[in-house]
């Protein structure tokens, strides 16, 4: 099973991901600020954080920033980072303060970005988790 992180104060989108990712053997732990998320964080325990670019009046690169100064690279697991709209200085800020992967938020408005979306993800849940079975087919 992939322990997930999930960082996003948007109900809707915390919603849609969770959906997206029903299918698969993921546990999600889902904080909705960063201070929530700095307080709640349990190095070792997660297998993936994911975090939104625009968190309340925070930005996930803080919160990815926060990580890399505290603890040890062994204690933070990979980091997505997804936003609807970033610039390139913030992409490489957000590669700098660890994230592995910038996301494209707009994958989650139409079927096939969320199939994008859903396929980025779940090839990561198989690379962590090779015993992860085959999603039950259904409309998203």
């Amino acid at each position: 099973m992939l322990e997930l992180y999930l960082v996003e104060d948007s109900d809707d989108d915390a919603f849609m991901i969770q959906r997206l990712l029903c299918d698969y053997d993921v546990r999600i732990t889902h904080v909705e600020t960063i201070d929530d998320a700095i307080a709640s964080f349990e190095p070792g325990k997660y297998g993936l954080i994911l975090t939104d670019y625009n968190v309340g009046s925070q930005t996930g690169i803080e919160f990815l920033a926060y990580l890399q100064t505290t603890y040890k690279p062994e204690e933070i697991p990979d980091r997505f980072l997804y936003s609807a709209a970033i610039s390139e200085d913030a992409k490489k800020a957000a590669v700098a303060a660890g994230a592995k992967k910038v996301l494209n938020k707009k994958l989650f408005t139409t079927k096939e970005g969320r199939k994008e979306l859903t396929d980025c993800l779940i090839q990561y849940i198989r690379h962590a988790s090779p015993s992860t079975p085959p999603p039950v087919s259904h409309a998203v």
